[in-house]
């Protein structure tokens, strides 16, 4: 399971960082370069959260074996989509690329911390789509629902949560364009701190509040993602795009392994009583702190205009 969960990860970056490179590429110089990769994040976050709630849906009828099969299925509709769409993309490629990996792009500090807000992003994001579901269920166990009945009506829920909070990415690459991608990107990320320091002790409120709470919380952690690629794809060197794009990604998406083994971990060492609130609550902290790096980097001159929209 491990090494297939391995390979669908590799043809996911291999789909999405190639992906944001051509989007960033084909928007390049106008004003609604943070929409467009807003657009083509949504699609993927609204992809995956789809999945999740049509699975839950499915194992109504049918066993999860079933359900995922026929999830598989209509994935592969990907490929038959990218060779109408790309078959005719001619590739631009300056003569001073060498199509290595550059480390060297690391050496930037403004690409660290956008780097360091998207891996806390990752972070959160993960955590929220892995312990969500079985937070929502250990709620409706505890309110005297069947283990099963419970399990398929959380994730259920939680699929529709995350797949409503899909639109977020369009919102917040829009936000960018207007008020700033650090500003932007700093007001979602507060957003989402709030809603992890709040959501972890709604256990014994009415279930509708909990799951409003999650909307907003789905809503919150996937805005901000297209942000910190637009903004990178600003100040990075244009012949070492993909580079940075790549080590955005790689460093970024470590954060979203740990997150959930990071929040697990709390669980089992957290008393019972307060094991979910305290879970939820670390990533709140974390969000702060990743704030807090945004906003100092503000002190470099020559990134001040990530902090300016339109005009």
């Amino acid at each position: 399971g491990l090494l297939l969960r391995f390979i669908s990860g590799a043809g996911f970056l291999g789909v999405y960082v190639p992906g944001l490179r051509l989007v960033a590429e084909r928007f390049a110089g106008t004003s609604n370069k943070g929409t467009a990769m807003g657009i083509f994040v949504t699609a993927q976050y609204a992809a995956n959260s789809a999945s999740l709630a049509v699975t839950g849906l499915l194992m109504f009828v049918t066993d999860w074996r079933n359900a995922y099969f026929l999830i598989s299925i209509v994935s592969g509709v990907g490929l038959l989509l990218s060779l109408i769409l790309l078959s005719d993309k001619e590739v631009s490629k300056n003569e001073s690329e060498s199509g290595g990996l550059r480390l060297s792009v690391l050496k930037n500090p403004m690409i660290r911390s956008l780097i360091y807000g998207y891996s806390t992003h990752a972070f959160v994001l993960f955590a929220v789509r892995v312990w969500l579901p079985i937070f929502l269920t250990a709620i409706l166990v505890a309110r005297g629902r069947g283990v099963d009945e419970a399990t398929v009506t959380g994730a259920s829920i939680a699929g529709i949560v995350l797949a409503l909070g899909s639109v977020g990415p369009i919102m917040g690459g829009a936000l960018s364009d207007r008020v700033g991608r650090l500003v932007s990107a700093s007001m979602i990320l507060g957003i989402s701190a709030i809603c992890s320091l709040i959501i972890g002790w709604t256990t014994d409120l009415p279930f509708g509040i909990v799951i409003a709470i999650s909307v907003v919380y789905g809503w919150a952690t996937a805005a901000d993602s297209p942000i910190y690629q637009t903004a990178a794809t600003e100040v990075s060197n244009s012949n070492h795009l993909g580079s940075t794009l790549a080590m955005q990604a790689f460093i970024g998406l470590l954060g979203g392994v740990s997150g959930p083994i990071v929040f697990g971990g709390i669980l089992d060492l957290v008393p019972e009583t307060i094991k979910w609130g305290v879970g939820f609550s670390v990533l709140g902290i974390l969000a702060f702190i990743a704030i807090i790096w945004l906003l100092s980097s503000r002190s470099i001159p020559e990134n001040l205009l990530l902090y300016s929209g339109k005009k």
